[in-house]
């Protein structure tokens, strides 16, 4: 396979609070506006993310083809897609709402647990116009 120069582009995803949108959100918040862990208040948080043409998101899903082999269980295929979204998350901003530090197994156990979080990062790095340039001659 010929090495087509993939460049990883890094978008800052500010994550949606499930709970309500912007028109719901009380007064002084926005549908950004994420509850502390310890319970101190409210705050804002951005995934650091790559798409899915990243060198990160084609690596980890030749891993899982991989790992796969002929065992298709559908248990095995939510945990190989939360790797593959896992592997696109290459940083975070947090002022409370994950109270630990960025790491890729940290990110793994956040998208593990937070099954709507991983909902957003499956669709933001689906979003290739977040990721290329405008104007590409590509």
């Amino acid at each position: 396979m010929a090495n087509v120069g993939l460049k990883t582009t890094v978008w800052k995803m500010p994550i949606r609070n499930p709970v309500f949108d912007a028109d719901e959100a009380p007064e002084g918040h926005t549908e950004h506006t994420l509850p502390k862990v310890d319970g101190s208040g409210f705050c804002e948080c951005s995934l650091h993310l790559v798409g899915m043409y990243s060198r990160e998101f084609i690596e980890a899903s030749r891993q899982a083809l991989r790992a796969r082999g002929d065992n298709w269980d559908i248990v095995n295929l939510d945990e190989e897609n939360t790797k593959i979204l896992a592997a696109c998350v290459v940083g975070w901003d947090d002022t409370g709402f994950i109270d630990v530090s960025y790491s890729p197994e940290e990110a793994m156990d956040l998208l593990q647990n937070v099954k709507w979080l991983a909902d957003q990062v499956q669709l933001a790095i689906a979003d290739k116009k977040r990721f290329f340039a405008n104007g590409s001659t590509n």
